[in-house]
């Protein structure tokens, strides 16, 4: 079952070694089954795990709840 096909996709949050610089950790979404890259803020990272949920939790959200 690909992530399109389920409801309920399954996430982690992990620092990425190659968006990090020194002590700027930068935080990107992944799927944790497959392990692939779900949201990594158009390629900057999030700079906190929280705001990394935060940002997944919005953009999965039906459209009509995001109103």
């Amino acid at each position: 079952m690909t992530a399109e096909n389920r409801t309920i996709t399954e996430v982690k949050v992990v620092i990425s070694t190659a968006l990090s610089r020194g002590r700027d950790l930068r935080y990107v979404v992944l799927d944790a089954v497959t392990g692939e890259i779900i949201d990594d803020a158009q390629g900057y990272g999030y700079k906190s795990a929280q705001n990394a949920h935060r940002a997944h939790a919005y953009k999965s959200l039906p459209p009509k709840k995001k109103k």
